[in-house]
């Protein structure tokens, strides 16, 4: 069976992320149905491509499941051995060979009692983002990417700009509240990485969001 390599390798994610070890295991056993594995690996095969392309890859190939990261809490009926899953909305990450790179490519994945599976593509990559925040980070980027463009003359269609990548910036002094990401964007100038800082530690609660080029050889 498929089994995130995360909470495999650190028992401990499993009581942080809020999801028993048993429930994590029916929710395991779901996401492997053949027909929900077999859905995943269409959709790969369709947008990996896309994605691939911008760097000069033609052959993306789809690794292993790396990583399952809760969105919501399970809903489960059972127990035991007899433990199903009525309802659960997860990030799906599997690894995949970009020719050379490895990658995370991303499903955001509703389960539902009648076996119903819903996928969703998401940006690919690594990122401590959870869905709102990703959705807000969009039109930061894309505002980013105009004024880029501006700057260097050109007038690019935002329509045909995307998300190619996303990594930690791992910057000194980072934590929880106050980090720091690599966004890789493919567009009219090519590929540009930005810089996208997230800071939570303000009293109302909500996330500073600034975006920034990367400068030439950082």
């Amino acid at each position: 069976m498929l089994y995130p390599r995360s909470f495999s390798d650190d028992p401990s994610l499993v009581d942080r992320a809020g999801v028993p070890p048993d429930v994590l295991s029916a929710v395991i056993k779901a996401l492997s149905k053949p027909d929900l594995v077999a859905a995943e690996r269409a959709r790969f095969a369709k947008d990996a491509a896309v994605v691939s392309a911008p760097y000069g890859c033609a052959s993306p190939k789809l690794l292993y499941r790396d990583v399952i990261s809760p969105v919501t809490r399970p809903e489960t009926t059972g127990d035991g051995a007899s433990l199903s899953v009525d309802r659960a909305t997860f990030i799906d990450s599997w690894a995949f060979d970009r020719c050379g790179a490895n990658v995370r490519f991303n499903f955001l994945v509703l389960i539902e009692k009648d076996g119903l599976s819903k996928l969703t593509i998401l940006p690919p990559g690594v990122s401590l983002t959870d869905l709102l925040l990703m959705r807000d980070t969009y039109p930061k980027i894309g505002g980013a990417m105009k004024a880029l463009a501006a700057k260097n003359g050109k007038s690019c269609d935002a329509n045909s700009e995307m998300i190619v990548d996303r990594k930690p910036a791992n910057a000194p002094g980072e934590t929880m509240d106050r980090w720091s990401e690599i966004w890789s964007i493919a567009g009219c100038n090519g590929i540009t990485d930005l810089t996208v800082s997230y800071d939570h530690t303000a009293a109302n609660g909500a996330t500073d969001i600034k975006v920034t080029p990367v400068a030439p050889g950082s």
